[in-house]
């Protein structure tokens, strides 16, 4: 007679019960009819590398990939400064 194996594993009952949710982790922000492939898409990403969630935001231009790094304490700061240049920039253009 030969020895019974036990195996550690849930049933097909047990696994049906586990729990699932989605989450959005990454979007694309491209000109109306571009391609995904396209070197002005910007893609947005949340990234944990096991210290925390932050957000990567990258685009591709050929082979070489530029990408911003910013944590979620930082960010109400930079909008906050990003927000001030582009106001800048709109006073600078009316002042021509």
């Amino acid at each position: 007679m030969m020895p019974q194996i036990s195996v550690n594993a849930k049933s097909n009952n047990e696994r049906n019960k586990m729990k699932y949710k989605k989450r959005i982790t990454a979007m694309t922000v491209l000109k109306d009819g571009e391609a995904l492939i396209s070197e002005t898409a910007t893609l947005i990403s949340i990234v944990d590398d096991g210290a925390g969630e932050y957000l990567s935001i990258s685009q591709s231009g050929g082979s070489v990939v530029n990408a911003i790094n910013i944590d979620a304490g930082e960010w109400i700061e930079l909008r906050s400064s990003i927000d001030q240049m582009f106001a800048e920039m709109k006073e600078n253009e009316l002042t021509k």
